[in-house]
């Protein structure tokens, strides 16, 4: 099936128009309607020929992923649901007050790196197992411009068919796909800001949404990490979160901070779950 594109040239256009727009967003006092107005003009040229790659999930490392989350008071959780999805929904793929979402990572350096974390907090980590949601939909964001770059396919996308669509297109629609693949991925991962509320990122996951095929649900975003690069971060919607499988628990100390991100760590505590309350014991 031949695909339609926009040439490279319209696309950087249309990313410098973002950029302003996003720092004109960034310093008014009233954003109302701003992002609504950006998204119209900017984004939606750029969706009108994007085709997500939609994949179900490749199993990998135990199909495990990591979640963080910094201790209140230094004190260690209690409960396992403190420890999973807030209950008001938030963050970068919050698009509905109605569908829960869980954050997650790939790799222990990822979910601290995401916590912002200084020297001396403490975070509890939870393992979470998705063997039982690896049927269901999740949108790869920037994956195939990730995938030109290395060579190397997520370890987490299981039908990377798509992933090789644009290997015989010419020079110029290839470009054209893997800009548009980044772009998306910037505006998701960093366009996209806590002082809009995600604004644009809702409007985008609706868009992405409309592009399915019908009776599709998407049942979360895997995006890449701005904060721990080449780290890859999940965003999990609604039923699928009960599906995951609680694992390890654990109580960490940060004990440094490296220039180049690196975050070492002492282990104090693992935990264990009993009817949904953790008890904590000493390494």
């Amino acid at each position: 099936m031949e695909r339609s594109f926009v040439y490279v040239e319209a696309l950087k256009d249309l990313r410098q128009n973002i950029v302003r727009a996003v720092s004109r967003m960034r310093k008014t006092a009233d954003t109302s309607g701003m992002a609504e107005a950006l998204f119209q003009m900017y984004v939606q040229p750029i969706i009108q020929h994007y085709e997500p790659i939609v994949s179900s999930l490749a199993e990998h490392y135990g199909c495990r992923l990591l979640r963080a989350r910094k201790c209140v008071g230094k004190a260690p959780f209690t409960d396992v649901t403190e420890l999973l999805n807030p209950p008001i929904p938030t963050g970068r793929a919050f698009a509905s007050e109605d569908v829960p979402i869980l954050y997650a990572s790939t790799s222990m350096q990822t979910c601290l790196s995401e916590t912002d974390p200084k020297i001396g907090d403490m975070i509890n980590v939870v393992g979470l197992k998705y063997s039982d949601i690896r049927n269901r939909s999740f949108w790869f964001v920037g994956q195939l411009a990730s995938f030109y770059k290395s060579s190397e396919p997520s370890h987490y996308i299981a039908d990377r068919n798509d992933l090789h669509l644009t290997a015989y297109f010419p020079e110029v629609a290839r470009h054209s796909f893997l800009y548009q693949d980044a772009l998306l991925n910037e505006i998701f991962s960093s366009f996209s800001a806590p002082e809009d509320g995600y604004a644009l990122n809702r409007l985008l996951l609706s868009a992405i949404r409309d592009k399915l095929s019908p009776g599709t649900q998407l049942d979360g975003v895997v995006f890449l990490s701005t904060k721990d690069s080449p780290g890859v971060n999940f965003a999990v919607f609604g039923e699928a979160i009960q599906e995951l499988d609680v694992g390890q628990l654990n109580l960490i100390q940060v004990v440094d901070i490296d220039e180049y991100g690196f975050v070492a760590y002492k282990l104090l505590r693992n935990g264990s779950i009993r009817d949904g309350k953790i008890t904590w014991q000493d390494v």
